[in-house]
């Protein structure tokens, strides 16, 4: 039962790891005027910070209809579908690959190389591109750690179910 208990926490981890994903490689794009280390979110149209509720991956873009609470701008519906592919990417991979440490390896190259196409896509930033990107890969390290230990908690469990 446990060992459910934490795969859906890392299922869950996917779900919040795919709006932050969005958020982390829309600051790294050009033209983004928000630094990748801030803190919060705000509406690119009318710079209101995005209340915590509203950040909640797919949900609230289907629950505002796709648009921001404040000026009821359209968010961009790439954003929706961004979120979408990564959660839907890294669930199904790691159900391949069975939730193990395999699966967390391409959990981490998955989200990297996903990044990394988007930003060539559509170029870098111009403003402290090097300096935002060792920031946004730091930050990543930190989350992937995070996601691992769920990672070494399975396993741990499936060597003592035998």
């Amino acid at each position: 039962m446990f060992k459910y208990l934490v795969i859906a926490t890392i299922i869950l981890a996917f779900y919040v790891l795919s709006a932050y994903a969005t958020t982390d490689i829309i600051r790294l794009l050009k033209g983004s005027k928000t630094p990748v280390y801030a803190p919060d979110c705000y509406c690119d149209a009318c710079g209101n910070k995005i209340r915590l509720i509203d950040q909640i991956p797919i949900f609230a873009y289907l629950f505002n209809g796709g648009k921001c609470h404040h000026c009821k701008c359209k968010i961009p519906s790439f954003d929706f579908y961004f979120e979408i592919f990564f959660l839907l990417g890294l669930t199904v991979t790691n159900i391949l690959l069975r939730f193990s440490l395999i699966g967390f390896a391409a959990t981490v190259a998955e989200y990297e190389l996903a990044k990394l196409i988007f930003i060539i896509i559509k170029g870098k930033r111009e403003d402290s591109f090097a300096k935002n990107l060792l920031i946004s890969l730091l930050t990543n390290v930190l989350v992937f750690l995070l996601i691992g230990a769920l990672y070494v908690m399975l396993a741990i469990v499936r060597a003592k179910l035998g």
